[in-house]
């Protein structure tokens, strides 16, 4: 065991078996090893040492590693930003230019909508068939003060002229790629409530099944159902 000790504490690194020895000697109850001792804990001293080095150059290692991954993951996600934003922009300049000049739609209010949201109902559209008038219109659905006030109506009083604007103002919202384009006579009727209303109706659709535009004098703009179901669409004043 002696020369065993010895042999070690030269080596650059301890036998594992020779210190499992070292390390089950119970010295009280072998006096006769007394003198190993010394070097026998100097030789265990040496053994966790290199146990902390190597501890520590896996942990270094390993952060090193992670560093790396980290910078490469957060690259990518830039990479990805990018593409994403450049994909948007692209697509907000299309709603502008397919909307025209009255839609009330400008680059301005659509880049109050995140890029990935645009991207993403982008796909939706693309999935259904739809042209980029439908996704100008989801998109001021779920973020109405993207648009600015299309053709001002202040001071106006509602009429069937007016109504009529209104309509064609607002007939990108009423559509709806599973039933067809949007059809209409554009006869203007009153409400009977001070309000006016256009009769139209989807080319895909079951025949005689009717929908009403609807301008109020409370500035409201809906459409009714053939249930009769509102749903809102804006105010003209």
């Amino acid at each position: 065991m002696d020369k065993a000790i010895s042999a070690q504490l030269k080596a650059e690194a301890p036998a594992a078996a020779v210190v499992k020895k070292v390390q089950a000697i119970v010295w009280s109850e072998k006096p006769y090893l007394k003198r190993l001792k010394p070097n026998a804990e100097k030789l265990l001293q040496k053994a966790k040492n290199q146990r902390d080095q190597a501890a520590a150059s896996a942990s270094s290692q390993s952060n090193a590693t992670s560093t790396r991954k980290q910078a490469s993951a957060s690259s990518a996600s830039q990479k990805d930003d990018a593409a994403v934003h450049a994909t948007a922009e692209q697509l907000r300049q299309r709603i502008v230019d397919s909307m025209g000049p009255d839609s009330g739609y400008t680059m301005a209010g659509l880049e109050q909508v995140p890029d990935k949201v645009i991207v993403d109902k982008s796909h939706e559209g693309e999935a259904i068939g739809a042209d980029i008038g439908w996704l100008g219109v989801e998109l001021a659905k779920q973020y109405p003060q993207i648009k600015s006030n299309a053709t001002s109506t202040e001071g106006k009083t509602l009429t069937s002229e007016l109504t009529a604007q209104l309509f064609n103002q607002y007939v990108l919202q009423l559509e709806n790629p599973a039933l067809g384009d949007v059809m209409s006579d554009s006869d203007v009727e009153e409400t009977g409530a001070g309000g006016f209303k256009v009769k139209f109706w989807y080319k895909g659709d079951e025949p005689n099944t009717y929908y009403y535009f609807v301008a109020d004098v409370e500035g409201s703009i809906y459409y009714l159902d053939p249930e009769n179901q509102k749903t809102m669409l804006g105010h003209w004043k």
